[in-house]
């Protein structure tokens, strides 16, 4: 049976619910008839006001659809209370009303209709539904009205994670495996995680070149819509030949940097990335579309360390600098292209380092610094790389070239032909100078001198290495 501490409360509940059935164990009969009693009395009248006076409860005649329980049948007793029409069903089993449907009546009751009944007798379920209803305005304007443009990602562990303009969480993607390489989000000469308008429909893309040391992960590129959808990946790199076969390297390339350009004659943009090699040499430009195809390739004989795009004054179209060293020459290098037409492998001599696959470049130009070996400023013989090259300033660009065991930094102002200006020798230069060689630099060699040999840029031509600039426009920075 039901307790009777909890048969009082469970009879007043049934008499404000929208069922017309009450079934009890028959043992509880005489409880249910005096709880019925006393809630019919005056007194529970006074205790709830908005609850009709009761007045009394009349059991009717024995129902028609009599309840069996083996060979006795047991009455369904109709009352009425006050206004409030009810059937009370004492049954020993709850088989009885499995087994005999015809006892209880299914009815349907929808969510407005019981709504209305609770909700008008009860303050409190008022006051719930109130609130509940201001909450999911604000909720529901809260997310249609948020900013859903992703403007900055960074990486995480193994996760990207997309922010919008206050900084708030987007979206994430999981990469299945923390990422441990170095991913710069700011906009420059190494930047890998890139936030750009590719197709220029006011919401933003998300660009990501993998930097792990991990087969079929390394050099990895992902292109992710705005709602972190996965737009498309490449990672299709070959084993690059040199010297006719001699010299096979494998497919691990890093994502270096990357960069999105706009074709001033179409106005379609294009995805610009760098792959290095994880052996430093050697490394791949691709230019994509946004949907994913390559529409540009060039090969760099040696380690390419950054590359900017650069707008010169004098038709404001964008031109692809890259810089880094070669490998043939051991020395620092730049190439300048239009991206309207990027192909081709860098000018090389030795076949050892000669693409496989030969065809010219298409830079606009292409220029190595000097070796430092003539003058004999180093004791050793280092390879040099160009690792840093400024913005252009007052029509100077500032470009800095380091022996990679010496660390010793020299940096060239080139002028809008790209041409030296001025060459200045850091104090690390001079100091290590000084340490290998037992003697101040300027001792041995005049400032002119020094100067006339470290000006000494090569330009390649198409066919050969010459001492002038193949521009035939200044750039004008």
């Amino acid at each position: 049976g039901i307790s009777e501490l909890s048969l009082p409360a469970k009879i007043e509940a049934f008499y404000y619910s929208p069922f017309h059935t009450f079934v009890h164990p028959e043992v509880n009969a005489i409880v249910f008839n005096k709880t019925s009693s006393s809630l019919s009395g005056p007194s529970h009248s006074e205790h709830r006001e908005e609850s009709p006076s009761l007045t009394g409860i009349r059991h009717a005649k024995q129902s028609q659809n009599p309840c069996v329980e083996g060979p006795q049948k047991k009455p369904l007793n109709k009352n009425t209370w006050n206004a409030r029409s009810y059937a009370s069903l004492p049954v020993s089993h709850i088989d009885t009303v499995l087994k005999h449907e015809s006892i209880a009546t299914k009815k349907r009751i929808s969510f407005r209709n019981w709504s209305k009944a609770h909700i008008k007798r009860n303050q409190v379920l008022r006051y719930v539904a109130a609130i509940l209803l201001l909450v999911g305005i604000g909720w529901g304007g809260w997310f249609f009205s948020r900013d859903l443009n992703p403007v900055s990602a960074k990486v995480e562990g193994r996760y990207l994670i997309a922010l919008n303009q206050e900084g708030h969480f987007l979206w994430t993607y999981d990469f299945g495996m923390a990422l441990s390489g170095q991913y710069v989000t700011t906009r420059g000469a190494i930047q890998n995680v890139l936030v750009e308008d590719l197709d220029d429909d006011g919401v933003n893309e998300v660009i990501i070149g993998l930097r792990e040391l991990v087969d079929k992960v390394d050099g990895t590129l992902f292109v992710f819509n705005s709602d972190g959808r996965l737009r498309w990946k490449f990672h299709n790199h070959p084993n690059p030949s040199f010297g006719q076969g001699s010299n096979i390297y494998d497919s691990s390339f890093l994502t270096g940097m990357l960069g999105v350009y706009k074709s001033p004659g179409t106005g379609h943009k294009s995805i610009v990335v760098c792959f290095r090699h994880q052996q430093f040499f050697p490394s791949r430009i691709l230019q994509f579309t946004i949907e994913g195809t390559i529409i540009g390739e060039y090969w760099n004989s040696g380690h390419i360390s950054g590359m900017r795009l650069v707008r010169p004054l004098v038709d404001q179209k964008e031109r692809l600098l890259v810089y880094g060293t070669n490998n043939e020459y051991n020395t620092g290098v730049i190439a300048l292209f239009d991206l309207d037409s990027l192909s081709g492998a860098s000018p090389q001599e030795d076949p050892n380092y000669t693409f496989d696959t030969p065809f010219p470049g298409s830079q606009l130009e292409y220029l190595k610094f000097p070796a430092l070996d003539s003058l004999q400023l180093l004791k050793h013989k280092s390879r040099l790389n160009i690792n840093r090259v400024d913005a252009p300033i007052n029509g100077l660009m500032d470009v800095q070239e380091v022996d990679g065991m010496a660390e010793a930094v020299i940096v060239y102002q080139l002028d809008s032909l790209l041409m030296p200006e001025h060459i200045y020798l850091s104090d690390s230069f001079k100091i290590m100078f000084m340490e290998n060689r037992g003697f101040d630099i300027y001792a041995k060699y005049t400032r002119a001198e020094i100067f006339s040999h470290l000006a000494s840029i090569q330009y390649w031509d198409g066919n050969a290495w010459k001492n002038d600039s193949n521009l035939k426009t200044k750039l004008n920075f």
